[in-house]
């Protein structure tokens, strides 16, 4: 049975990978089925969504930079073309206003497919609900950053250049890393004037 990660004292990642054990120690998680996701996990019970985000920003800075690495090595050239189309459909999005959360979502989906680690495709539901809420957490306003940054990303990739790859996976977490932060300072500073602080 999983347990709310509510006022708990432990960084967010330490308490889902505790869980995690629980689940295989109690024979309810067997060899070969997929971990559980975020919300059966209960991050989606976290009151504290800039906590929240910046804890999945950090398992995102652990794995991602890796996979888009892994991608550049092993990706095949149909993948790659996929992955640039939908960094050119997240480009439209963000160009006419539109939300481009579900092609942000795939766009990091398909890097972790096209890493060919069999763990990846696991993980995707962390990635997808990292992703999901930095664009919630920072309101959209690092679309133009993201915009940079993937094209980055795709360029590594087809260059087959792992550590350039790398590099620009890092360079946008990091960049989203310190708008969250600058988000919750914010709200604090919002709260604090409001007198609720």
């Amino acid at each position: 049975m999983l347990e709310s990660l509510n006022n708990n004292k432990k960084l967010l990642p330490q308490q889902a990978a505790e869980q995690i054990i629980k689940l295989i120690r109690e024979n309810q998680l067997q060899a070969g089925e997929k971990l559980p996701n975020e919300f059966d996990l209960g991050l989606a019970l976290v009151e504290d969504k800039g906590r929240l985000a910046l804890d999945l920003c950090e398992v995102r800075l652990i794995l991602e930079p890796e996979l888009a690495a892994l991608a550049a090595q092993r990706a095949g050239e149909k993948e790659i073309r996929k992955l640039a189309e939908l960094q050119e459909q997240i480009e439209k999005l963000c160009r006419q206003g539109e939300s481009y959360l579900k092609k942000d979502m795939e766009f990091h989906e398909l890097l972790a497919r096209i890493s060919r680690n069999s763990v990846m495709p696991r993980l995707v539901p962390i990635i997808q609900e990292g992703v999901s809420l930095f664009i919630e957490v920072t309101e959209l306003s690092l679309a133009e950053e993201t915009l940079r940054t993937h094209r980055k990303i795709v360029e590594a990739i087809q260059d087959r250049d792992p550590q350039k790859a790398r590099e620009a996976m890092k360079e946008h977490l990091l960049l989203n890393q310190e708008r969250i932060q600058e988000k919750i300072r914010e709200d604090k500073s919002e709260t604090f004037i409001d007198g609720k602080g």
